[in-house]
Parts: structure tokens; C-alpha cells; sequence
């Protein structure tokens, strides 16, 4: 099902400043993220110096080199923060080529059913013993599967987990508009692969609204919300960096204030029980998109851990890592369950977190 989409003002030197770091995180060389920040002069321009074609003519020699996995990274660069236009529609679908080419990863597609009628849910899956706890890996309005890769692998290798990763409702290759219930595409996609094994979800950014609400609901073992919005602060329509109409393409039309007073943990009733599956929620008090409400609202529930890092920006992502490989050891203990080893191992890896508050 084709999905609504639309342009908005953005300037793409603050996409720059603020995503840059993270486009090297991605895979992207660090002299090639500069080199084409110094060409870019506008956003939705197809011409030379428009967004689009400088990251994909970098795309281009990175595949005439065969260096695939950059070239799909550079792709995924081409069509950051979402795809709004036709070039950025062309700009995924090569990288996802690229992906296929540069990568040796299960995927699979999941039935689920959604408003009654069934929706195709493309799964890329890391780790084949199905005896392992799965995690579900999620990102959220501008950061895909593909983007997560290096974090799928650290959890399939390092946390010993199987690792379903899938793009959020309304991004990627998602057949559905993003919405409230959306949390019945990650139940359905859990359900489908978990079999008799324990089973938690990791969500980054949007993404950890999701991982929130699982955690809320109770149909998982153990949540991650890196950096997710719940909705505790009354929306006032000022959101930076474009993310307004980010947010807005995965809607399918521009956000209001009841969309989102939709998404509301409070409004959903599910902050009153302060009840969870295990549940570990982190962000920076920096963060210009989600505010630090959202993360302490959990704070003191009985099975929820709370980090807030007083210069962490969004997600913390200034610290990733440091705060990843502690998370990863939290989850770990979850699902695998508690040893002296892990007990040890948690206790040197928040011993190295950034400053936190309260």
C-alpha cells in the first residue's frame, strides 16, 4: 500500500550538525560525510547540490569499488530523514540492493494481521538458534533496519540473541501508516518467531515508544526504550531539525495536537497500573525532541530502571558507547537470567556510564 508523503522545511546543514556523528556510526567514512556536507546547499533540490544526488554520487563510486555495505549506508544517507520525494523512494530501494549484497542475513517476511486484515512485515533476522531469547530491534522515524545493523550484530554476538529487526509502521518498508496501535505489528512479529523462547524488544528513539508500551502491556520479557517519546508533556508544535514533518510522513499527514495526545501513555491508560514487564528506559537531558519527563515517568515502578545522563543529547547517542554495552549486559540478565558473572559484568559496565540525574 503506498504511503502519504510530502516535503518540508528543513535545512539540511543542521541535519549535518546534529546527524553527522551518527551517519559515521552507520559505517559512513568521516571525511565522506564532510566532503558532501561542503556540497550540499539545499534539500529537495534533484539538481548538484541538492541532498539527494550528492550523497548518491557517492553512492555510486563506493559501488563501482564494490565497497556495497558503504554504498548502502550512503544510500540510506540519500534518503535520510525519511523518504519524502520520488529520488528518495529510488535512493532505498538501491540500498537495499546494496544491503542484500553487502550482507549475509535471514530474511523473512511475517504475516501479521492489522485492523483485520493482514499486513507483510519484512524481517531481517541475526542468529539462527531458536533456542536463544529473541529481541525485536526497532528504530524509529528516520533511523531504518539497515541503519541498526551494527547494533543487531552486537546483540547477536556479544548478547548471545536472535535478533529480529524490523522497520517501524510508517517508515521503510512498512505496508502501514504509523498510528497508536501499532504496537499489534510488533506483538504480531514477536509472536510469530519466538517460539517456546524468551522474548524483549529494543527500541531506538520512536522506536522506544514502542519497547515502552510492550514493556506496559506485558507481552514481552524485558524492554530497552532508548530515547522513546510517551507523551507526558502537552504538544506544542515546536520540534526542530524538520522532525515535525518527519514524524508527519510516517502519519501520512501533519502532526496535530491530537495525534499526538493519541499516542499518550496517559491518555492510553497505561502509566495508572505503574506496573511493567522488566523495563530499562534511558535518554540524555539534552534531548531537543523527547523531554526528560517521558523517561522519569517510569522511575520507581517496581521492574523499571531509569539512566538520564545530564549532557546526553537525543537517545544519548553522544555516549553511545559507553551506554550501549551496559544496556546490553541489563538485557542480557533479563533474558539469560542473572549469574555472578553477569552480576559482575553490569556492575563495571554502569561503573563507566556518563554522569546521570535524577
Amino acid at each position: 500500500m503506498a504511503r502519504a508523503r510530502f516535503t518540508f522545511d528543513v535545512d539540511p546543514a543542521d541535519l549535518f550538525a546534529e546527524r553527522g556523528h551518527q551517519m559515521v556510526t552507520w559505517g559512513i567514512p568521516r571525511a565522506t560525510v564532510e566532503r558532501v556536507r561542503a556540497r550540499v546547499g539545499d534539500m529537495w533540490s534533484t539538481e548538484p547540490g541538492g541532498w539527494v544526488p550528492e550523497w548518491e554520487h557517492e553512492a555510486g563510486l563506493a559501488e563501482v569499488h564494490g565497497r556495497w555495505f558503504q554504498a548502502a549506508m550512503l544510500h540510506g544517507a540519500a534518503k535520510f530523514p525519511c523518504i519524502s520525494t520520488d529520488a528518495q523512494a529510488a535512493a532505498y530501494a538501491r540500498q537495499l540492493e546494496c544491503y542484500a549484497r553487502a550482507v549475509h542475513v535471514e530474511r523473512r517476511i511475517v504475516d501479521v494481521s492489522y485492523r483485520g486484515a493482514p499486513t507483510r512485515v519484512p524481517v531481517h533476522l541475526f542468529g539462527t538458534d531458536d533456542a536463544l531469547p529473541l529481541v525485536c530491534l526497532t528504530g524509529g522515524v528516520d533511523t531504518l533496519k539497515m541503519e541498526l545493523h551494527k547494533l543487531a550484530h552486537v546483540l547477536a554476538r556479544i548478547g548471545r540473541f536472535r535478533v529480529a529487526a524490523i522497520d517501524m509502521p510508517g517508515t521503510g518498508e512498512s505496508e502501514i501508516q504509523l498510528a497508536a496501535d501499532g504496537h499489534v505489528i510488533y506483538e504480531g512479529v514477536i509472536a510469530a518467531l519466538r517460539g517456546n523462547a524468551k522474548a524483549g524488544i529494543w527500541g531506538v528513539s520512536f522506536g522506544g515508544h514502542w519497547a515502552a508500551k510492550l514493556a506496559c502491556r506485558e507481552t514481552v520479557d524485558a524492554a530497552v526504550d532508548m530515547g522513546g517519546p510517551i507523551g507526558t508533556q502537552l504538544f506544542d508544535g515546536n520540534l526542530p531539525n524538520g522532525m515535525l514533518g518527519i514524524v508527519g510522513n510516517a502519519l501520512g499527514r501533519i502532526v496535530t495536537r491530537a495525534d499526538a495526545d493519541e499516542f499518550s501513555f496517559a491518555a492510553q491508560g497505561l502509566l495508572a497500573p505503574r506496573r511493567s514487564a522488566p523495563l530499562l528506559v534511558f535518554n540524555g537531558a539534552r534531548d531537543p525532541y523527547v523531554p526528560v519527563a517521558d523517561a522519569r515517568a517510569f522511575a520507581g515502578w517496581d521492574h523499571s530502571t531509569v539512566w538520564i545522563f545530564e549532557d546526553g543529547d537525543h537517545c544519548a547517542a553522544n555516549h553511545i558507547k559507553r551506554v550501549v554495552p551496559a544496556a546490553l549486559v541489563w538485557l542480557s540478565r533479563q533474558l539469560h537470567g542473572d549469574s555472578a558473572i553477569r552480576h559482575a559484568m553490569a556492575s563495571a559496565a554502569e561503573a563507566l556510564l556518563p554522569h546521570r540525574v535524577s
